[in-house]
Formats: structure tokens, sequence, C-alpha cells
């Protein structure tokens, strides 16, 4: 079974005349010529290539039976077959194929030695109309693992050629990427082009980068995208955009590997033109406006529509609303360099205090404290409590070098009810 759930199907025809089909599957074959059927994406003369039949050789049908096989673990067929006919001691041979859809990105993450179109010409020369992409069937990547490594060898390059399909945990491979390891090439050095309102060394701090850190541009890309993006947007730039990383191979007696040039797009900074509320019934929008550290007219910072966020949450949990989720969409204005701040509120349902115990602490300690205990059974559940009481209350009599307790908060969601348990000495 492949790895998209598709099966193999190898199968042979095999076409002579009746009266002597005995005879002449024994027989060697004198191959006359070869023909495919079925191609659309290949070229005819392709797909002979890689089968490894020509005209003027003399085969078994063994033979044919292990190109059919040879093909097939190429991963660029979902069937192959065969038949031949044999007239006055010549024989065609014609493959039938069917093609896979090739929709799978490819990456090359670190052959700085190359450009990427040299590298999908170089493969292609082998590999029939590769184009940077490939299907996802199973042989294919290994069939690119052995030209990449066939490619180094031929330039003299050390190095190992890794396949590392590339996916969100939980879901389909979105790329296959390959890279080169043992050695891999080192990142020499690092510049962001176009890059003017963060300095050039504060945007590679933030990748943190270790010494002698490898080239990646699986890495770098992904960075770009996320890492450095946020960065922007904690100053405004919302429209901020990396281009692909462009590497050349760099050799000194510093450095062997890469030096590696990030394209960016910083664009304009934004500022605040309103809030917007959704889905919110127990809290008013003036409230919640008021829990957003943004003025109006101010650059829109990522960070504070997080702390944003957490203030909406602290502010619902108080009030028993242990569930809430407020999401936000950034409604760009694009001509006045203004943003509208949507947030959707899930308030969820409230909750009241259940249980109170305190693990490990003696019946007289856990009187005493329960005594103290503000928040009783029944009453709205606050989210905050729990951490109040224990600095408050229960810190101040620990002794020194005393652990302090866990806090261990429970949920009934059935019941809506919340159960807290403060475990000392665990």
């Amino acid at each position: 079974m492949t790895s998209t759930g598709r099966r193999w199907v190898v199968w042979a025809w095999l076409a002579a005349l009746s009266s002597t089909m005995a005879s002449q599957s024994a027989a060697p074959l004198v191959v006359a010529a070869v023909d495919v059927q079925g191609v659309r994406r290949y070229a005819v003369t392709d797909v002979a290539r890689v089968s490894g039949v020509a005209p003027g050789q003399t085969l078994s049908v063994a033979d044919l039976d292990a190109a059919v096989n040879r093909m097939a673990a190429t991963g660029l067929f979902t069937e192959v077959a065969y038949r031949y006919a044999t007239r006055a001691g010549r024989t065609t041979v014609t493959f039938i194929v069917a093609e896979p859809e090739w929709s799978m990105p490819v990456e090359f993450d670190n052959f700085v030695w190359f450009s990427d179109e040299a590298l999908v010409a170089a493969i292609r020369e082998t590999v029939p109309s590769f184009d940077g992409t490939a299907p996802a069937l199973a042989g294919f990547s290994d069939l690119l693992t052995r030209e990449l490594q066939n490619l180094l060898k031929s330039r003299n390059i050390e190095g190992t050629v890794l396949f590392l399909p590339q996916g969100t945990l939980g879901k389909d491979i979105e790329r296959y990427t390959f890279k080169v390891s043992n050695p891999s090439p080192r990142l020499c050095s690092l510049s962001f082009a176009g890059a003017s309102a963060i300095k050039q060394s504060e945007l590679t701090a933030a990748l943190s980068l270790p010494p002698n850190a490898d080239h990646s541009v699986s890495f770098l890309r992904s960075a770009s995208h996320g890492t450095l993006t946020n960065l922007y947007r904690q100053r405004g730039y919302w429209r901020a955009g990396f281009g692909s990383p462009r590497a050349t191979f760099v050799q000194s007696e510093q450095c062997s590997g890469a030096a590696v040039t990030v394209p960016v797009d910083e664009g304009s900074v934004y500022a605040l033109d309103r809030n917007e509320w959704t889905g919110n019934t127990v809290l008013a929008a003036s409230q919640l406006d008021q829990l957003v550290p943004l003025p109006k007219g101010a650059p829109v910072n990522i960070m504070l529509i997080e702390d944003a966020q957490r203030r909406i949450r602290r502010a619902y949990g108080a009030q028993g609303y242990i569930m809430q989720q407020a999401s936000y969409d950034a409604r760009l204005d694009d001509a006045g360099k203004t943003v509208v701040l949507a947030f959707t509120v899930n308030e969820g349902p409230q909750f009241k205090m259940g249980s109170l115990s305190f693990p490990g602490l003696d019946v007289a300690g856990a009187a005493v404290l329960t005594k103290e205990w503000r928040v009783k059974p029944g009453d709205v559940y606050d989210a905050d409590y729990p951490g109040k009481f224990a600095d408050q209350v229960i810190r101040p009599r620990l002794r020194p070098g005393t652990k302090p307790p866990d806090i261990r908060v429970g949920v009934d969601a059935e019941k809506r009810l919340v159960n807290v348990a403060i475990a000392f000495g665990s």
C-alpha cells in the first residue's frame, strides 16, 4: 500500500499467436520496437527509457516482468502493464501505463551549490517531466533521493541526501523536503534585503540561531512567516512580507556553506481605527474596550492584542466564565493604513464553586484554611481566587524553604462546577 492508499497494479498481457504461445514465451524475444499507451504528462521516449527496454535487445518474458517491476517501483506510475506481439521473429513490446497526479511540492532545503532551477533541470534529465512537484506515491521519494545523491557524487560534493516529508501533526503530508546531511552546509551569513524599520541584527537575533548553525531554507521560510512576521506586527507593520531565501555557496577559511539573503517588503505602519465586538452579553463593548491597551490612532501591536485576550479571559474568569474564548480578525484598510480589530467572544457557560480540599494537610490545618476561603460552594467561581489565596493566605504561613502547594483545578462540565484541591507536599 502506498502513502496515499493506492495499490500498485502490475500485470502483463502476453499477446502472440495462440498456436505458438507456449514456444514463444520460452524463446528469446528480439525487440524490434517499443510502444507506450496511456501517457499524458510523460513522453513516450521517457517511459521507454525508464523501462530499460530498447530496440535491438534480446529479452525473455522474465526480463519484461522485471522491467515492469522496476517501472512500478519508481513511483512514476499508478499502473504498469505490458503486452508483446511477435511476427517473423521480431517483437513489438507495448507498455500500458496510468500516470499519477503531480501535486506534491518538492523543497530542496540546503542544496546551496545549485539554484532550484538548476536542480530541476538536472533531475529532469533522468526523471520524466520533473518540474519541482512530485506524485504522492511510494517509490518516487526513493527515486528522487537516488538522483540527488548521484548529482552530488558527480560534482564531488560530500554529504548524504535525506528525505523529510513535511506536514502538520495529524494531517496529510504537505510537501517533500530533501536535505544534505553528514555534513550539512553551514549558514555563513544572513541578511535581510529591504529591512530598515528593524535592524538586521535584531531580525537575526530573533531567530535564536546557535553558533555554527546549519543552513536550512525550510527553517528560514517558517521563521520568516512566523517569528519575524510577528516582530514586524509588534511595530504595526501588518503587511510586512518575506520572499523566499536566496542562498549562494561561499568558501573561506572561516566558513564553508551558504550566504543567505531574505527579501523583506516591510510595507507601512497601521494604526487602530476601532474595536468591534460580537458574541458578548455578560460584558458590554465599552467594558471590553477598556481591556484592550491600544488607544485609537496608535500603531497596532500584536503583543498588546494578545495581552488584551489575556485580560478578557481574566475578566470573564472572575465571573465564572472559565471556558470563555476571544478571537480576533485584523481588518486592514490599505488606503487609510488603519485596522479594525473585530473580536468574536465565545462566553461559554457560567461555573460555580464546587468542593475544596487540602490534600497532604492535617485536619486542623485544613479546617483553618477552609474557614478563610471566601468562595463558598454554590458561589460564582472566580478563576483568579485560588492563586490569590495561595499567595496571600498560605505563603506567609509557610516555613522558609518549604515548597509551595500545588493548585489543582477540576472542572465538572456537566454540573458546571469547579472543584479545587490545594495539595501540600507533592
